[in-house]
């Protein structure tokens, strides 16, 4: 599964279930297989609470065959982050995977991506990832997720660089190629096409309130914006999780509807200083015109 599409995950998940039948005590397999509806949630790809609540109950299931299994520590820490939204929980259990199997490159993904990055704790979140591409260098995603974490803070020129590895990596790996135009194209296509582009998707599966919060957002219809964002954490979409550091919505930290929605998320409600990890100035608010920050899109 190492170009992480939901058809390639799609395929594996009957390997995963086929190993897990044939030894139900095989816990990474029950893990493993657990990360896999997690990613499928976060692809939106089936209702989310229900693939978490599959990922919980494999992940508890191998933890009760091997307390000191790596990966049920991090399948349950992930979890605890993007389902449940209790952060305490998630960083224990993140942490206690990093401490078990530190060699092992998606523990440090996991702790950057699921925990650091949506509590604003953005230069954390890029040392943690650059751990992971120091233990998996020839990993396409690690060094696109580098990227984009990169970006955030506020370093386009080298977040473009590391996309570009990405894919000199892997030329089969789309999403690094979604989120390199993404970021050439620097958020300047019409909201208002984007929002057709979503009509007309509508019909034929379910779209995301996330997206569609973005889109009410960047027409300046702010009241529809966090109907569609309330929608979201209703839903708990995972990519939720992200609101507090998404420089989209910057203009609506001062909006009390925003503070209550980051507080039940268990968010920070201050601003989050976007910049520093690498040295380059905050980066401005996005403007209205465009939404979807490169960044956020895409696993």
């Amino acid at each position: 599964m190492s170009l992480r599409t939901p058809s390639e995950v799609q395929k594996g998940l009957g390997w995963l279930e086929k190993a897990v039948s044939l030894d139900p005590r095989y816990g990474a397999a029950r893990a493993t297989l657990g990360e896999s509806y997690l990613f499928l949630a976060l692809e939106d790809a089936g209702p989310p609470s229900l693939l978490l609540e599959k990922t919980r109950d494999l992940a508890t299931a191998a933890l009760a065959a091997d307390p000191s299994l790596a990966e049920g520590h991090r399948a349950l820490g992930l979890v605890h982050a993007f389902r449940d939204r209790d952060w305490l929980a998630a960083e224990r259990r993140l942490r206690t995977a990093l401490e078990l199997a530190p060699g092992m490159f998606p523990n440090h993904e996991a702790l950057a991506t699921a925990l650091l990055l949506p509590l604003g704790r953005i230069e954390e979140a890029v040392a943690s990832q650059r751990e992971a591409c120091a233990r998996s260098p020839l990993s396409a995603s690690a060094v696109a997720m580098l990227g984009r974490l990169v970006d955030l803070a506020g370093d386009e020129a080298e977040g473009i660089r590391l996309l570009e590895s990405a894919i000199d990596l892997e030329p089969r790996y789309a999403r690094a190629y979604v989120q390199l135009g993404k970021l050439h194209l620097s958020r300047e296509r019409p909201a208002e096409a984007i929002e057709r582009e979503l009509d007309k998707r509508a019909p034929a599966g379910r779209v995301l309130a996330l997206s569609r919060a973005e889109v009410a957002w960047a027409l300046g219809r702010t009241d529809d914006a966090f109907r569609w964002l309330e929608r979201a954490a209703d839903e708990r979409e995972p990519r939720v999780i992200y609101l507090g550091v998404d420089p989209l919505y910057e203009p609506l930290r001062a909006d009390p509807r925003f503070v209550a929605l980051l507080r039940r998320l268990g968010l920070k409600t201050g601003r989050v200083e976007l910049g520093g990890a690498s040295g380059a100035p905050p980066r401005p608010p996005a403007r209205s015109a465009g939404v979807n920050p490169a960044w956020l899109a895409g696993g």
